[in-house]
């Protein structure tokens, strides 16, 4: 993993939808490729790893041209599918298991894809005695749990005096301040954006390094429990 670099950024395409419109405001100006320039519209059509994202559209404005290219360390194109994209980000999920520290956000503008990403199309119910079974649309979530779950019970049976336990927390950020959502949900208080009763104290620990003082923690066994 650090041969690779400890901090990765991927950038994925999506395609156009319907609430997107048609026409010239619903063009496409995306483009993906490898390094060498082949353009692919899907990673199997790929020589080799996308890297590079390529922007080109006519500014209205100023009637002027506008290409740029952008180098990541892999590029998503759009119809790319969930399993694809989670397959490069499962081996810093084996890292956390393995004890070290990972984080993984999506950053991007309001209809950019963040949310189908990172939880997947809206149609899983977490309370279904299937929950446990990861579904074709299902994003980073809920096969980062999965994962996280089956290596644990995979270990503890390899080896038998290993036990994993695992811990959630849910928190908002909001206006710069921090908002613990379990504790609401426990002590039937105000939510985050508009409450201060699950409001949380960021605080600065002695030997380097930053927590959430009171943060609420909840033990779990599986992803039906998250």
């Amino acid at each position: 993993m650090e041969l690779e670099g400890n901090i990765r950024v991927f950038c994925r395409s999506r395609p156009v939808l319907p609430v997107d419109g048609s026409g010239e405001n619903a063009a496409v100006v995306v483009s993906c490729a490898t390094v060498d320039g082949e353009v692919a519209e899907s990673m199997g059509d790929a020589t080799g790893p996308l890297k590079v994202l390529r922007l080109k559209f006519d500014e209205v404005a100023t009637t002027r041209r506008v290409d740029s290219e952008f180098e990541f360390e892999g590029v998503f194109p759009k119809g790319v599918q969930q399993t694809e994209v989670y397959e490069k980000i499962r081996p810093f999920v084996i890292s956390a298991v393995d004890g070290y520290d990972v984080c993984l956000f999506a950053y991007g503008q309001t209809g950019s894809g963040k949310t189908f990403t990172m939880e997947g199309g809206g149609n899983r119910d977490y309370r279904s005695g299937d929950s446990d079974n990861v579904q074709t649309d299902d994003g980073i979530y809920a096969r980062a749990l999965q994962t996280m779950f089956d290596e644990a019970r995979s270990r503890a049976q390899a080896c038998g005096t290993m036990v994993y336990e695992f811990q959630i927390s849910m928190t908002e950020i909001y206006m710069e301040e921090v908002f613990d959502l379990l504790k609401s949900a426990e002590a039937g208080g105000a939510t985050g954006k508009t409450g201060k009763l699950n409001k949380v104290e960021l605080r600065q620990k002695k030997g380097g390094g930053v927590y959430a003082e009171g943060l609420t923690r909840v033990q779990v066994h599986s992803s039906r429990d998250v």
